[in-house]
């Protein structure tokens, strides 16, 4: 499943943290050694897994710093997702944007809905509201249940697979783009050769959940093919 959050079109430098991004972005070797030692100091680490249906928001953000914008959005099926995001985050020299997914079933997050102070219809087709001010302050408490990563750098297939390892199984969609699977690590990465690659992990336990639609994706995409 690929969430109702938009892509940003943040800066891919971070003048605070030395310009390490922009000197990697044209250094394939640098970026490279750079994405490695992000990725495992930021956002591959079974650390990340053991916090997802644990840690709340409030505690994240003693970590990630307060800077981060709260929206409830709805996609075009009618599937509500309350998420915190954080437009453009940098760790070890990299920048890209977080997504922390927050805990609601549909019939709570139906209730944000009803409560909020405004709307607005995103160019995806999903729709974003602003919560009630209520809402917003008792958000902190919510856990985490999962967390999506966007790379201000475009990852490659051996970047991918010398992190990784190979998935266990590839769902290939339109336009080149394809998720590979990593059940064990409750782990989904979308390659988009057109676009930016998306990081997106849940409890292992609820992994099933999250790539049942692109098995549905890869289906729709299959059959237009044959048309």
């Amino acid at each position: 499943m690929e969430r109702s959050h938009e892509t940003s079109n943040a800066p891919v430098s971070d003048p605070a943290a030395g310009g390490g991004l922009r000197k990697t972005a044209n250094d394939p070797a640098q970026g490279r050694l750079a994405l490695a030692d992000h990725c495992s100091r930021a956002w591959v680490q079974p650390g990340v897994r053991r916090h997802l249906g644990r840690s709340t928001l409030g505690e994240a953000a003693e970590h990630l710093g307060r800077g981060y914008k709260l929206a409830l959005f709805e996609d075009k099926s009618g599937r509500y997702s309350l998420e915190a995001y954080y437009n453009e985050l940098t760790r070890g020299g990299l920048s890209g944007k977080l997504v922390l997914v927050l805990e609601g079933d549909q019939v709570d997050l139906a209730g944000l809905r009803r409560r909020a102070t405004s709307r607005r219809v995103l160019g995806s087709g999903n729709i974003r509201y602003t919560l009630s001010d209520a809402d917003q302050l008792a958000a902190p408490s919510r856990r985490i249940t999962g967390l999506d990563y966007i790379p201000y750098v475009n990852l490659d297939v051996e970047m991918i697979t010398a992190r990784f390892g190979s998935p266990a199984e590839r769902i290939p969609l339109e336009a080149g783009r394809e998720h590979w699977l990593y059940p064990d690590e409750g782990l989904d990465i979308l390659l988009d050769p057109e676009g930016r690659e998306l990081l997106q992990y849940v409890s292992p336990k609820d992994f099933q959940a999250l790539v049942r639609p692109l098995y549905k994706a890869a289906l729709k995409a299959q059959i237009k093919k044959i048309k």
